[in-house]
């Protein structure tokens, strides 16, 4: 029943919308793209925020009852500036919430919660990407481009519920903890026009290493189809794996860990000019 609908809704757009003039894929061709979109994303997060000489201890989503699937928001700007060089923006939300009681004790960000206490945790995570890439290999129907970019994460972290706090009895206590944390990491990207239309993209990023106050490793694919019936038209279907661990040392007395997966299909519309 699914592939007969999917189809169905092929022939309606191959039918609906103009064919494209002969010569490159619009994706091969220099000028401005801008995408909107979404992506269903599973999220799965393991937290840490250590202050002073109490233990390291991990969080997980699961644990705080949290739901890691999130249907959110895809946002992306391209521009080939040249043949050869292009550069790109992007934008992915991530935000939920969740309640449970907890069954071991732990601590967030100097705060301690006791086992069988009830907590109330929300969690934003946005992801921006921003690169700019070279073209080593190009032909009518095929690139190969390397690069560099940024690929940062905007954690914002609340926990709410009755805690120990200073050796006082439970009381009422929220354990906050935001984080920007910019990556910069190595890219590569590869294109083929299948034809008729359609093509193949598949982008990739990766990154192990320690600056200033940050050591993590980072790695990053999205391979997409992309159809592009028009001259400005466009629309793409991808699946998107992102893994980052993450350590960020804010002073001699606090330190953050966040190691983040996300993986899901993306979708998205976009208008070539």
């Amino acid at each position: 029943m699914r592939s007969a609908i999917l189809t169905i809704v092929g022939c309606v757009l191959t039918v609906a919308l103009p064919a494209r003039a002969e010569g490159l894929h619009p994706f091969l061709e220099t000028g401005h793209s801008l995408a909107l979109g979404g992506a269903w994303q599973e999220g799965d997060a393991s937290l840490r925020a250590t202050v002073g000489d109490l233990p390291e201890v991990d969080v997980k989503l699961k644990e705080l009852g949290v739901d890691g699937r999130d249907s959110s928001l895809a946002l992306e700007y391209r521009w080939r500036m040249s043949p050869r060089w292009s550069v790109s923006a992007l934008l992915y939300t991530f935000g939920q919430s969740g309640s449970r009681t907890v069954q071991d004790e732990f601590n967030y960000d100097g705060i301690v919660f006791e086992a069988g206490v009830g907590v109330d945790t929300d969690i934003d995570m946005d992801t921006y990407i921003v690169d700019l890439m070279y073209s080593l290999y190009r032909s009518q129907r095929a690139e190969l481009q390397i690069g560099g970019g940024i690929h940062a994460l905007d954690i914002d972290v609340a926990i709410r519920g009755r805690a120990f706090v200073g050796g006082a009895d439970a009381e009422v206590a929220t354990a906050a903890n935001d984080l920007l944390a910019p990556l910069p990491n190595l890219r590569a990207q590869a294109f083929y026009d299948l034809g008729r239309d359609w093509g193949v993209l598949l982008s990739a990023g990766w990154l192990s290493a320690s600056y200033q106050d940050y050591d993590g490793s980072f790695t990053y694919a999205h391979p997409r189809i992309i159809y592009a019936p028009g001259e400005h038209l466009g629309f793409s279907l991808g699946y998107q794996f992102m893994e980052v661990d993450l350590t960020y040392t804010s002073s001699s007395r606090k330190e953050s860990e966040y190691d983040v997966t996300f993986t899901g299909p993306t979708a998205v519309i976009s208008y070539r000019f």
